[in-house]
């Protein structure tokens, strides 16, 4: 990165969320985007019940199919996945884009964060 930098090479930094942070958008923000970037088994094991699967390895296949106008929010099991997924988006503008710290492991561990649904009839992008 250094390197890339010294160059004078574009360098994107991606935006950051709390999970307690991304609880409040919920509440506030009816059109919130909040995107799954794990593995469909990962999500039907359970998941937050606004979130649309779309995983890493198939987002870029389906980034049409979102709104890059909106506030976007992307988790996965740690951040490792998601943070990779809001790079992908950033690159195909979107404007409001950010990575939920810790993932789904700190959404589990947060105290009073709404319970995960699993629902077959939860949105996905395979």
């Amino acid at each position: 990165m250094y390197a890339w930098d010294k160059a004078g090479e574009r360098v994107l930094t991606v935006a950051q969320m709390p999970v307690d942070e991304l609880r409040h958008q919920i509440e506030e923000i009816p059109n919130l985007q909040l995107i799954d970037a794990r593995r469909p088994t990962e999500f039907a094991n359970g998941h937050i019940a606004k979130a649309i699967s779309s995983p890493l390895s198939h987002l870029e296949e389906h980034v049409s199919d979102f709104n890059s106008n909106l506030l976007t929010a992307v988790i996965c099991q740690s951040g490792f996945r998601s943070s990779a997924a809001t790079s992908i988006l950033a690159k195909h503008g979107f404007k409001y884009v950010f990575n939920i710290v810790g993932g789904m492991t700190a959404w589990d561990n947060a105290s009073g964060a709404t319970p995960k649904t699993c629902s077959s009839g939860a949105p996905t992008r395979a």
